[in-house]
């Protein structure tokens, strides 16, 4: 069986790019946008890329809180007067493992890695005859 990967719908869930606003209770003032994501979805993974021009792998965040997945990534880019932070949250499923996330970030594009549960891997039957 192959392991085609296929292209997951986005779901915008922080909030809108089109009206960005400054972080509240921050030493340094902020415009946050939602970077845009693709996500998708093999037999064993979940990958999502997130755009996030000018983050360097110190200045970017994820975790999981709550089965939550939380990325967040500042840079030094100044836009209004204001440096720039990105935010994205992402509801995730029990049948990830969530002690085999793997990020990385290269030329402003942040891919994170969810390995899926060997329980929620799909499974062929072999059928025989008679």
């Amino acid at each position: 069986m192959s392991d085609k990967i296929e292209k997951k719908a986005d779901e915008v869930k922080v909030m809108d790019n089109a009206a960005p606003a400054p972080e509240e209770n921050s030493a340094v003032e902020y415009l946050t946008f939602l970077p845009p994501v693709d996500i998708f979805e093999s037999n064993g993974i979940m990958k999502l890329l997130l755009d996030m021009p000018g983050t360097g792998a110190s200045g970017v965040s994820v975790h999981i809180e709550d089965q939550v997945l939380k990325i967040s990534g500042d840079t030094e880019m100044i836009d209004y007067g204001r440096s720039v932070r990105y935010k994205r949250e992402f509801p995730i499923s029990n049948e990830l493992d969530t002690t085999g996330i793997t990020a990385k970030i290269k030329d402003g594009v942040l891919e994170v890695i969810l390995p899926k549960l060997d329980s929620a891997k799909v499974h062929k039957v072999q059928v025989s005859a008679g």
